[in-house]
């Protein structure tokens, strides 16, 4: 519904001679005849439009699984009218068969697909994205602080991680030289002693 189709009802009301009811002289008839003119300008006014959705499918539903489920719903429809025990405890060992049934014909099928992915892993991890619904969505708002600055572009924050890395050999090698300058200046001030110094690694320290 939208403007011009309010107008163009509003329009063949206005236009129409409503004759069958001013010469009928019975309420119920009077009523009838503008219940049928009203709809059926109604209807030319505002036809109705079909969509096609596109549903979720699920390939370890099988015309079996469906057919229980309805069996399940009619269960419990009988179940909710009647006060019957013996119908409550049916309708209870019923559903917990029908839900072990369907979470071995989940295993089933996502066993199948697994076994059958060149890429065991990508199709796992697509499986728990799909069952919990929970997939993750591209980083648009990332920043990233550099020397340059507050990097946004990604092609900007790739360049700085290729530079980054590209040079982190040089700055290992840098902090290298600084130890081994502190190392001959601490010998130098304990000449004494220089023969008993010696660096002790990482790994022989003990943490208390």
């Amino acid at each position: 519904m939208d403007d011009k189709s309010i107008a163009n009802f509003q329009s063949h009301l206005r236009e129409e001679a409503w004759d069958s009811l001013y010469n009928s002289e019975d309420v119920n008839e009077m009523f009838n005849n503008f219940h049928c003119i009203h709809l059926r300008h109604f209807e030319n006014s505002f036809p109705l439009r079909y969509k096609s959705y596109i549903t979720k499918h699920n390939g370890w539903i099988t015309k079996g699984l469906k057919i229980s489920c309805q069996r399940k719903r009619d269960l419990y429809f009988v179940y909710r009218h009647l006060n019957n025990p013996k119908l409550k405890e049916y309708y209870k060992r019923y559903c917990a068969i029908l839900r072990n049934v369907i979470n071995l014909a989940k295993k089933l099928y996502y066993d199948k697909q697994i076994e059958l992915s060149s890429n065991r892993v990508k199709t796992t991890w697509k499986i728990i994205k799909d069952i919990t619904g929970k997939t993750q969505s591209p980083v648009t708002n990332m920043k990233i602080k550099s020397d340059a600055g507050i990097l946004t572009n990604i092609n900007d924050t790739a360049k700085a991680f290729k530079i980054y890395f590209a040079n982190i050999a040089e700055h290992l090698n840098n902090n290298s030289s600084d130890v081994d300058k502190a190392w001959q200046s601490l010998k130098r001030s304990y000449p004494e002693n220089s023969s008993e110094m010696k660096l002790i690694p990482v790994t022989e320290i003990e943490v208390i």
